[in-house]
């Protein structure tokens, strides 16, 4: 009987247990109690221990803990898509013996469970429940989670967002904030720029020099690649009105079609013709008081000088360039000198059309004679210019010599045009075409050539009238001519160092006429130096013959129409004739320019008259008296006064008078006011050939050195390389040949 009563007993709390189990949310009050029978007898199964005496005693049994409640918390219940949220589940109570559960997402296209890292993550845009149920009990919880697309950070600007201010001017820009999608603050972290111009916002405060549109766009992003951007307009008024219209003429590749290109740099950066290679920084668009007209190229010319490389390069035409091909270039701008030495300290100031290995056609624009502030206008042409078919090609702005002087300029207001050039056959005669009878003639329409800044035109196609007319009635003028243009050099391709035989006489004629009245000089180049020679010219009316004899020395490669001290160079060549014929002997005593033993000559001036140079400059005699005290120094010896280093002033030029490979004293007479010591004063040949020229103690000199010529001498000039506050007289310099 006791084991029976014992089973019976179990049974009954087992269905007890059943029974609390039944239903999702049982009471806990409903649940029976342990039965309360009284038994006198123990079972052996439930206790070791002998049964008590007491008859009354209940048996001793474990309780099982059973779960409550469940809970599921979420830290957000709006996410926006791929944003990640956790969660947290509670099984009560604590000490439950069975707290796992089971959770999942009713939607999963619109949420993503990772239970190991209890976190959910939301998909796509929708909603969707997050279910905990617990094992035991099967209690549940549910949160709703709604998810939107992304949604950015909002960015605020407060007041106007188009606004207006003068180049140069402040302007308070409206206040900006940002927030985060949880009202984080992020207005740190918005960034703020001009497209139009750096640099031109401070805190929050806006000042342009560059006149025009300016897009300032503030932009801020959340640390998960989140963003919001939005902009202010600010149109800046120029200090000067723009009145030159560039309008249907802004596409630089008309060029190609001999079309014409206008830039009045109204649209700043962003304009075409500020499409530049400026790696010194000597240039900017500025719309302040110094600009000519709107925006204006500003630049700081010496900035641009020392080498090649810190010229200014105007790329707008690199693509359109017709290549390979003869074309006239016609340009034309405004410029203003912007300091107040004006244009003495910028007349070195070039204009140039190059590409990659060529040192360019280049034009010095700027006037000693040109004013501060005043407005002038420039117009060159570039005539006949072959582009080659590779590489870079470009216009630029460059200064020869740099200078401790500011020199700063503005240009604007361009006109760049292209003008088809007739076509001719270019001939490079041979020796023997030169030697024969009669030599060989270039037509200019069926033997045509070249020379740099030249160009072949048709002669009734001109529309100087008077130059015309006169051409068309000379006999020498056939169809076309040679037009050569700019005041630099035109080196003739014609001839060379190939078809000039060394010791033969070369023989040239030729017409020409000159627009304004003025020739040119004619050097012949070489490789030992680069002599003037001299030639006969007999002229009537405008048009004027040349005639030519020069022994031809060995180095001798080019002859050069030269321009100089020509500023509007403008000369029309009729045919040409070159020959070779046989030189006269050179007497034993005689160099090949005919000079002698004992010749001499003394220069008592500068050739070219008074110049200001960057770190020197020569000027007429100031009244000094000690430093015409010695009757040597004559009355009115020309003043030299440094102020820099590396300097370097012409005196005269050789012209065929300082010979490859004669002897010669050079006498210098001087006075010297004041000198740096340990600074030299010398003489600089062709900045190839450097001699000291004598002392720079204070005081009166005559000093004579003896140099025996490597090179024929094309410029004489004073040289000082050191640094120099010195102040020198200089009387005369006397050159006499002394050996053969």
């Amino acid at each position: 009987m006791k084991k029976k009563k014992l089973s019976i007993l179990l049974l009954a709390v087992l269905a007890v247990g059943s029974l609390a189990s039944c239903g999702k949310n049982p009471d806990p009050s409903s649940e029976v109690p342990p039965s309360s029978e009284k038994t006198s007898e123990k079972p052996s199964e439930i206790t070791s221990e002998k049964p008590s005496e007491d008859s009354s005693e209940k048996p001793s049994v474990i309780e099982p803990i059973r779960v409550t409640s469940i809970s599921l918390s979420v830290e957000k219940t709006a996410l926006d898509v791929e944003q990640v949220t956790s969660y947290v589940v509670n099984v009560l109570p604590v000490d439950a013996d069975d707290l796992s559960y089971i959770i999942h997402v009713e939607n999963d296209k619109v949420l993503e469970l990772d239970e190991s890292a209890k976190t959910i993550k939301a998909l796509a845009a929708g909603n969707s429940k997050v279910i905990a149920t617990s094992t035991d009990g099967g209690f549940s919880d549910e949160v709703s989670i709604t998810v939107t697309e992304t949604r950015p950070p909002v960015l605020k600007i407060e007041g106007e967002k188009e606004l207006s201010v003068a180049a140069g001017e402040n302007l308070t820009l409206p206040v900006v904030s940002a927030t985060d999608r949880d009202g984080t603050d992020l207005t740190s972290a918005i960034e703020v720029e001009d497209l139009a111009e750096p640099g031109t916002i401070v805190g929050n405060v806006f000042n342009a020099k560059i006149a025009g549109l300016h897009i300032l766009s503030y932009y801020v992003e959340t640390a998960d690649g989140r963003y919001a951007e939005d902009e202010v307009k600010v149109n800046v008024v120029p200090a000067h009105p723009e009145t030159f219209v560039t309008e249907g003429y802004t596409d630089p590749s008309v060029i190609t079609t001999y079309g014409t290109f206008k830039e009045n740099f109204a649209e700043g950066r962003r304009s075409p013709f500020y499409t530049l290679t400026d790696g010194n920084n000597a240039s900017s668009l500025t719309g302040l008081s110094d600009a000519i007209e709107g925006n204006s190229l500003r630049i700081d010319a010496n900035k641009t000088a020392g080498s090649a490389i810190n010229a200014i390069f105007l790329n707008a035409f690199n693509e359109h360039f017709e290549r390979g091909k003869a074309v006239t270039y016609y340009v034309s701008f405004d410029y203003k000198i912007i300091t107040s030495s004006g244009g003495s300290n910028l007349k070195d100031f070039y204009v140039g059309l190059s590409w990659d290995g060529f040192d360019g056609l280049n034009n010095a624009f700027v006037k000693s004679s040109d004013e501060q502030g005043v407005v002038y206008h420039y117009e060159a042409t570039f005539p006949a210019v072959t582009v080659p078919v590779a590489g870079n090609a470009y216009f630029r702005f460059f200064k020869l010599s740099g200078s401790s002087a500011e020199a700063v300029i503005v240009v604007d207001s361009f006109t760049i045009k292209t003008i088809e050039t007739a076509q001719v056959t270019k001939v490079v005669p041979t020796a023997n075409q030169l030697l024969a009878e009669g030599g060989f003639t270039w037509d200019w329409n069926e033997n045509g050539s070249a020379a740099t800044n030249s160009e072949t035109v048709i002669i009734a196609n001109l529309e100087n009238e008077a130059a015309r007319t006169e051409m068309e009635a000379a006999s020498k003028f056939g169809v076309n001519a040679l037009k050569l243009t700019n005041a630099d050099s035109h080196v003739f391709e014609g001839l060379t160092k190939d078809n000039m035989v060394v010791g033969k006489k070369l023989v040239v004629d030729f017409d020409f006429y000159a627009v304004n009245g003025k020739g040119f000089v004619l050097i012949m180049m070489g490789e030992g130096g680069n002599p003037t020679l001299s030639a006969d010219v007999t002229k009537t009316g405008n048009i004027s013959h040349v005639h030519l004899e020069v022994t031809v020395l060995s180095g001798f490669y080019a002859l050069n129409i030269y321009g100089a001290g020509n500023p509007a160079f403008e000369i029309y060549l009729s045919e040409m004739t070159a020959k070779l014929v046989e030189a006269d002997p050179i007497p034993e005593d005689t160099t090949p320019n005919g000079h002698k033993v004992g010749d001499s000559w003394t220069i008592t001036n500068r050739q070219w008259g008074n110049e200001v140079k960057a770190g020197v400059k020569t000027e007429a005699f100031d009244g000094y008296a000690p430093a015409i005290a010695e009757p040597k120094m004559g009355s009115a010896p020309t003043k030299f006064t440094w102020s820099g280093e590396n300097t370097n002033m012409e005196w005269f030029q050789g012209s065929g008078r300082i010979e490859n490979g004669a002897k010669y004293e050079i006498t210098a007479v001087y006075y010297v006011e004041s000198w740096t010591e340990g600074t030299r004063f010398m003489y600089n040949f062709d900045n190839n050939v450097f001699l000291d020229a004598g002392p720079t103690t204070a005081g009166f000199h005559e000093s004579t050195i003896t140099w025996e010529a490597n090179r024929n001498v094309d410029f004489f000039s004073i040289y000082v390389p050191e640094a120099n506050t010195g102040v020198l007289y200089l009387a005369s310099i006397t050159v006499t040949l002394i050996a053969l």
